[in-house]
C-alpha cells in the first residue's frame, strides 16, 4: 500500500509554502493567478524562479529536473552559456530597434 493522498498533499504543501503565497497574490491581478490554464495544478500552481540546464528551482528552494524544457523549444538547456554570452552581446548592442536588423538574415538561416 502507498502513502495515502493526503499525506502527500500535506508535504507538497508543507514545501511549497512560498509557492502557495505568491499563487494568492497572484490571484488579485491575474485572473487564476495564472497565465495559461497549462500551468494550473491543484492545490495551487509552482512558481519558478530559475533555470540551468535541465534543472529548476521554485520560489522556495526545491530542485526539479525539468522534463518540460519549454515543450521542446531548450533542447540545450536552461542557461547555456553560448545562448547567454550571444544574449549579452546583443542586449548591449539593442533590444528593439523598430527597423531592419542588419543580422536578420543570419538568424533566419539557423532556422
Amino acid at each position: 500500500m502507498g502513502i495515502p493522498v493526503s499525506d502527500e498533499l500535506r508535504q507538497l504543501e508543507s514545501k511549497t509554502q512560498k509557492s502557495h503565497k505568491k499563487f494568492n497574490e497572484s490571484r488579485l491581478v491575474t485572473p487564476f493567478g495564472i497565465h495559461s490554464n497549462y500551468r494550473f495544478a491543484e492545490p495551487y500552481p509552482h512558481y519558478f524562479s530559475r533555470g540551468k540546464g535541465s534543472r529548476l528551482w521554485d520560489v522556495d528552494g526545491n530542485e526539479y529536473l525539468d522534463y518540460n524544457m519549454g515543450f521542446g523549444a531548450l533542447v540545450v538547456g536552461h542557461g547555456h552559456p553560448a545562448i547567454v554570452q550571444r544574449l549579452r552581446e546583443q542586449l548591449e548592442n539593442s533590444t528593439l530597434l523598430g527597423f531592419e536588423f542588419q543580422d536578420a538574415d543570419k538568424y533566419v538561416r539557423l532556422l
